[in-house]
């Protein structure tokens, strides 16, 4: 409707013009996630081999991450934080296929900012996604991101559930969010089939997604 009104030049406005263009832009990024997020789906669905791991430098992750959530960080005020928990950082490589720990991020990110908006969640020292690397605290030879938001996180029952397709949770809140909830169904099955491991953790309100790759050390420490 907002193009056929841009097209037939029935908007003099500039303003209104704008509002309309950035609509556009806004909902076109969300259905290409989304379009996204149901290929990817239905590959794992059909049992396809999923695209070849490499060692990747974990400065080279955290560049991806960055690049690739920084426009949807900043079109909805959010802030975007990384905390590297590992000595050396620039010596070690972990075991992914960087589109796939891209597209996690993506689609953890905005989840997160789906529900904090869907909240109304009125602090805005709250408006941040924390990304974490660490080594593994259990498992050795596994680095570990967590991505961290502020909201107002989920029940015990809700995080056993948090990865099925199209779970909403039990709120009202859930329910009215935007979207169709695949984003973290798709996380899963990106980390699951490269034989990874991924989490989620309730930090009490805050979340937690923890996803873990195998590593390794460019040099001896």
């Amino acid at each position: 409707m907002y193009s056929e009104m841009l097209k037939s030049d029935a908007i003099v406005s500039e303003t209104h013009k704008g509002e309309y263009y950035a609509f556009i832009h806004s909902e076109s990024d969300r259905l290409a996630r989304l379009i996204d997020n149901i290929l990817q789906l239905s590959t794992f669905g059909r049992n396809e081999k999923p695209p070849a791991a490499e060692y990747t430098n974990l400065t080279v992750l955290q560049d991806f991450v960055r690049s690739k959530t920084s426009s949807l960080i900043a079109k909805h005020n959010f802030e975007l934080n990384f905390d590297i928990e590992i000595t050396h950082f620039e010596d070690i490589e972990a075991l992914v296929e960087p589109d796939a720990v891209t597209q996690i991020a993506i689609n953890v990110t905005d989840n997160t900012i789906k529900f904090f908006e869907s909240a109304k969640i009125d602090d805005l020292t709250r408006r941040v996604v924390d990304f974490t690397f660490r080594k593994h605290p259990i498992l050795k030879g596994m680095v570990q991101i967590e991505i961290l938001d502020y909201g107002n996180g989920v029940s015990i029952q809700q995080a056993e559930k948090i990865f099925d397709l199209f779970y909403r949770g039990e709120n009202e809140l859930s329910h009215n969010s935007q979207g169709t909830v695949i984003g973290l169904a798709s996380v899963r099955e990106l980390v699951l089939a490269h034989q990874d491991e991924v989490h989620v953790q309730n930090m009490h309100p805050e979340l937690a997604i923890l996803v873990s790759f195998p590593m390794r050390i460019l040099k001896a420490q």
